[in-house]
């Protein structure tokens, strides 16, 4: 699995990168499919995540 995150005040925006369900091994153009639009199949998976509260090094 690999994970980039961006955050900026309360948003947090992940791109999870999950080889074993088809995510891409090396650089290029991952199309958003069925697939990639839900969290439980997809592959590469983009998760935006608003209204978050900063705690330490983390937010909720």
């Amino acid at each position: 699995m690999w994970l980039l995150e961006a955050m900026h005040d309360g948003t947090v925006l992940n791109l999870e990168v999950y080889e074993s369900f088809g995510g891409p091994t090396s650089p290029g153009v991952v199309e958003m499919t069925d697939a990639e639009t839900q969290y439980s199949t997809c592959g590469t998976c983009l998760v935006l995540k608003t209204g978050c509260n900063t705690h330490g090094d983390h937010v909720h």
